[in-house]
């Protein structure tokens, strides 16, 4: 924590479970964490890795970050530009973005003013073709989507949209406005508006809108589930497999894979640190630049990669166990196609996740089985004995 009145006059290196931030930093900040929440000021960029990221204060320069949510706020403004990788990208009406916003994100929620280019990736389909076009791979599908408005994106002000965008998120507010691109789907832009008419609605009722969510989270479990079950079924039976004839060994290694993923990022961050820091030292700044950023955008795409599975994948291998589980019993024809059982599961486990205060409980043993059931699926040995007895069958 940096209480409010405080002045910190040096770049911050913050890690730990909840990291606060109330006072002033005049330089960078990097912070790592389960949660980040930046009320204060930075002089600097912002660089922030954890499970929640939320910004209500000042940034003067850029705002990095990877995390499964990252939200900018009400009165958030952030002097240059923002880039983030996670699940879900939220900016709330009053927040603000001189530059440009980038993302590549499952689901997006915009009402936020940006001041140049909206560039989001919604979707995992999307990222995927992101990643196969760096590497000059021909995608199956174009579907990269660009917002380009050349003030600040605000009611009125007209905007114009190349590509296709599939928007997974869900706009609640009810003030939304609706663009439809040039040979694309509708893209939905949560645009503030005018106020709402006196007597009319504020918004839905927080039925609606938790149903909504629990809806979004359906969706967004189920593509991916989807997709690796399409793409890669092998591995998606035998993360299954794993878990239903080792779960305790699931749950151990699960757990430890979250603890040695979070401390593992921090030591690789110490670590490229440690380099650049001593070429820098030795004249070597060239050298130490290029380490710095080699280093850490190999970390943050490992630590994406981590947080994908903890957080995401692990609740779709849960979750397909659980419905076969049923459906093996109940009706064992429809548990032989892997949509049914998947479904299942996930309604069942969205529906436990939404209770409020316990469902947070759920959503964390649910991580640490499926994560544990993906660890053990890399073993070599596993893999050869999983990959036997199913010719066996």
């Amino acid at each position: 924590v940096i209480p409010a009145e405080t002045v910190f006059e040096n770049d911050a290196f913050l890690n730990g479970g909840d990291i606060v931030l109330d006072g002033t930093v005049l330089g960078d900040v990097l912070a790592i964490g389960r949660t980040v929440t930046v009320n204060g000021d930075v002089e600097g960029s912002l660089v922030a890795l954890a499970e929640t990221v939320v910004v209500n204060g000042q940034i003067d320069g850029s705002v990095y970050s990877g995390a499964l949510t990252f939200e900018v706020g009400d009165p958030a403004a952030i002097g240059r530009s923002a880039y983030f990788v996670g699940a879900r990208l939220v900016t709330e009406p009053d927040s603000k973005i001189d530059r440009d916003l980038v993302a590549g994100t499952l689901g997006v929620q915009t009402r936020g003013s940006v001041g140049r280019d909206v560039k989001v990736s919604s979707g995992l389909v999307e990222i995927i073709n992101l990643i196969m076009e760096g590497f000059d791979i021909n995608p199956r599908w174009s579907i990269f989507s660009s917002l380009e408005s050349s003030d600040v994106l605000e009611a009125g002000d007209s905007a114009s949209a190349t590509g296709t965008l599939i928007p997974t998120g869900f706009a609640l507010s009810e003030l939304s406005k609706s663009v439809q691109p040039a040979g694309g789907q509708l893209i939905h832009l949560a645009i503030q508006d005018e106020d709402p008419v006196e007597g009319g609605s504020d918004g839905p009722s927080e039925l609606a809108a938790w149903s909504l969510e629990l809806l979004r989270l359906l969706i967004q479990y189920l593509i991916v589930g989807a997709l690796a079950a399409w793409i890669v079924p092998a591995r998606f039976y035998r993360w299954h497999d794993r878990l239903r004839t080792r779960p305790f060994a699931s749950g151990l290694y699960g757990f430890v894979g979250f603890i040695t993923g979070f401390a593992g990022v921090i030591i690789l961050v110490a670590v490229v640190l440690a380099i650049s820091f001593g070429l820098s030292a030795v004249a070597m700044r060239g050298l130490s630049t290029t380490t710095w950023t080699i280093g850490l955008s190999g970390t943050f795409l490992a630590f994406s990669i981590f947080l994908f599975f903890a957080l995401i994948m692990s609740k779709v291998i849960v979750s397909y166990w659980g419905g076969r589980l049923i459906l093996d019993r109940l009706a064992p024809r429809a548990a032989q196609h892997w949509i049914w059982p998947l479904l299942l599961g996930l309604i069942i486990y969205v529906l436990l996740q939404g209770i409020p205060s316990f469902g947070w409980v759920i959503g964390f043993i649910v991580s640490i089985f499926g994560l544990g059931a993906a660890i053990l699926a890399l073993n070599r040995r596993d893999v050869y004995a999983w990959k036997t007895a199913t010719e066996e069958e």
